[in-house]
């Protein structure tokens, strides 16, 4: 894990360094107008490098204060970037939070790993697909598992 004190971040499995080449729309075949949703983000600075890449970025965690602290540190200098507060792996709360088909881009850094441990998985993955994907999305995991 990548700790920045000055920031105040946490970054679980991979910095940004190691994950921009497999994110920019021209890898992922996407538009630079497709909709991101970063879910289980933390305190992550992963939302802001994808500000820079696409449009429309949230990011998604369950933790109201984190979010709260992420749209108060950085919402004024990012416009792009946006922070919501859901439980990924709770249906009712992600459709409270965010319309169906929201996002042409999932990206999921160590979010289905903490699932795994929850014995969320399947919700988190019905979840992603029937709700947060629109329906021709794209689901990155960044996992600390092998494929």
């Amino acid at each position: 894990a990548l700790v920045d004190e000055l920031r105040g971040t946490f970054e679980w499995v991979a910095g940004w360094d190691k994950l921009a080449p497999l994110l920019t729309p021209e890898a992922l075949g996407l538009p630079r107008t497709a909709r991101v949703a970063d879910v289980g983000c933390g305190n992550s600075t992963l939302p802001l490098h994808l500000g820079s890449l696409y449009e429309s970025v949230l990011g998604l965690d369950r933790e109201q204060h984190t979010a709260e602290t992420m749209r108060t540190q950085h919402g004024a200098e990012h416009r792009r970037v946006a922070w919501g507060t859901c439980d990924v792996c709770d249906a009712d709360s992600l459709a409270s939070a965010c319309p169906q088909g929201l996002a042409d881009l999932v990206v999921d850094k160590g979010m289905l790993d903490c699932a795994i441990v929850e014995h969320d998985a399947a919700r988190l993955l019905c979840n992603v697909r029937s709700w947060l994907l629109s329906p021709r999305g794209v689901y990155v995991v960044v996992s600390f598992r092998k494929p």
